[in-house]
């Protein structure tokens, strides 16, 4: 027999889906004011960069929790940050290994053998928690992938941006949203979420229509890379879309912004080459990051201290939030955006 209710459940969701490439979202959300948060972003790389080991930091896997708010306390008390970014696998490589994305139902799943409670998911709920309690300054951003087949599938292949109007999707949103959202003591806003991957233009539309989810319940949402337009078809002359900065939160990591970085020069859709157009924002009223990316393994990529500085001052001048992702430029940024 049929589930009549399945099946029409099924129908609305592909129309659903097809009317997001019709409509733009953002022809139908209103343009009411924005409240940017300039304060730097201290990334923690909960994995490593690479494909082996499901790609996890070695000690998010050794140490779990414990190590993650040990990270945090320390940036905060040694260097003042109060903004941080958990930046959890996200997807898969090429080659097809799997990551344990950044799902709240997978983490337990993980292969993070360093626990206290014997769950990770538990010992967040334990650590995390009374720690934002008794720091309401701090925000933390949880970095995950845009496409989800189900909560409980690391497999991105097939899979797709989950589309809030359809009854299945909303389902999995929940289980994928609420385990981080509640971190967040009750009553407060001190967690939030960016999207991995928001270059492809049909990609871009539906997270954004999951940013708007979110808003509505109450939650923050961001995503990556900053939203440009290609204006002549060899993505030479890239521009920021104006209707995407001035709605959400937006960040870029050193090779996207400057493609010479490769090797050979990027030439893709994704790439921001702003190191010729020299972008600025106004972070009154828009949101744009700009991160020296890096994870520990892999070093500062060819930066000296004094040209790491220098890149981060040019960009903090035309209005960029910083964000570092390792301890190297830690201290370059607060200096910065401290004034000093």
């Amino acid at each position: 027999m049929i589930d009549l209710g399945s099946f029409f459940e099924n129908v609305w969701c592909q129309i659903s889906r097809r009317l997001l490439w019709i409509r733009d979202p953002l022809l139908t959300q209103s343009r009411r004011a924005r409240t940017p948060d300039s304060r730097p972003v201290r990334v923690i790389a909960l994995y490593n960069g690479s494909c082996l080991d499901w790609g996890l930091n070695k000690d998010w896997v050794e140490y779990g929790v414990p190590w993650l708010l040990d990270t945090m306390q320390t940036a905060y008390d040694e260097k003042g940050f109060r903004r941080f970014m958990w930046s959890l696998p996200a997807g898969r490589l090429e080659t097809h290994v799997p990551w344990p994305s950044a799902q709240w139902q997978l983490l337990d799943s993980s292969g993070i053998t360093g626990t206290i409670s014997g769950s990770v998911r538990q010992d967040l709920a334990n650590l995390i928690t009374p720690w934002l309690a008794s720091h309401p300054e701090v925000h933390v951003i949880i970095y995950l992938g845009g496409v989800i087949k189900s909560a409980y599938d690391r497999e991105t292949q097939g899979a797709w941006v989950p589309d809030p109007w359809c009854p299945r999707d909303r389902r999995i949103m929940h289980l994928n949203f609420d385990g981080f959202a509640a971190l967040s003591p009750p009553g407060r806003n001190q967690i939030g979420f960016w999207f991995d991957n928001s270059s492809p233009t049909e990609k871009r539309r539906g997270e954004y229509r999951v940013v708007k989810w979110l808003r509505a319940q109450s939650l923050w949402g961001g995503m990556e890379a900053v939203a440009n337009d290609n204006v002549n078809g060899d993505f030479s002359t890239n521009k920021p879309n104006a209707d995407y900065v001035r709605r959400v939160a937006m960040f870029g990591v050193r090779h996207f912004f400057d493609p010479t970085v490769f090797d050979p020069p990027a030439q893709n859709a994704a790439i921001i080459r702003d190191a010729r157009a020299q972008w600025r924002f106004d972070p009154r009223t828009s949101e744009v990051g700009f991160f020296l990316w890096g994870y520990p393994e892999q070093g500062p990529h060819g930066l000296t201290l004094a040209e790491g500085e220098a890149m981060l001052q040019n960009y903090h001048k035309r209005g960029f939030i910083l964000g570092t992702y390792v301890k190297r430029w830690e201290d370059a940024i607060m200096r910065i955006t401290s004034g000093g």
